[in-house]
């Protein structure tokens, strides 16, 4: 490989039928189709409730470990992208009548628990390069979702435009093409 450009694109080739499931999954169709409940979304904002204060704690760790390498200001976007998406998630919880504690509350399912710990490993083993690649990998399928969520919510036949607070949140992880460092912003598997 002659540079991290081409490793990344390499990654997401090789990553190409993931992403499309991804890109697939029934939740969106599901939520499109008025075919979720509320209970649903608070589901859906208490898994990302404990990604985003799981990876929050993640970045911080990783940026105590590297912060003085040339990544710095990458780490930092991707810090500051997941407090903009953790105060975006607490305003699109309102509508959804959730406390904090109702939050953290919300079980974490396997597949979210196991992109956690797997962030946290990273932050704590990893390098930042590992951390960086691990992240961009899927960043645009993920944007890509929040987009087509966003969407979703504001012309649900289920009534919930009244949750459109949800834009804010996905606007932040919205990403067409590639992500640059000055465009980072919060990130799921």
């Amino acid at each position: 490989m002659a540079d991290a450009h081409q490793l990344i694109d390499h990654i997401r080739h090789d990553l190409k039928p993931l992403d499309d499931r991804i890109l697939r999954h029934p939740y969106l169709e599901a939520l499109e189709t008025g075919r979720l409940e509320r209970a649903d979304l608070r589901t859906f904002a208490g898994q990302q409730y404990h990604i985003v204060t799981s990876d929050l704690r993640s970045i911080a760790h990783i940026l105590a470990r590297h912060g003085t390498l040339p990544s710095r200001a990458f780490l930092m976007n991707i810090l500051q992208g997941e407090a903009a998406a953790l105060d975006a998630l607490v305003a699109f919880v309102r509508p959804l009548e959730m406390t904090d504690q109702a939050l953290a509350d919300v079980e974490l399912i396997p597949a979210a628990h196991a992109y956690g710990a797997y962030m946290a490993w990273l932050a704590m083993y990893g390098s930042d390069a590992e951390l960086a690649g691990a992240l961009l990998v899927n960043f645009a399928a993920w944007g890509a979702n929040c987009g087509r969520m966003s969407q979703a919510l504001r012309t649900s036949p289920s009534g919930f435009g009244s949750l459109s607070r949800m834009a804010a949140m996905t606007a932040a992880c919205e990403s067409p093409g590639k992500p640059t460092p000055s465009r980072t912003a919060p990130h799921r598997s």
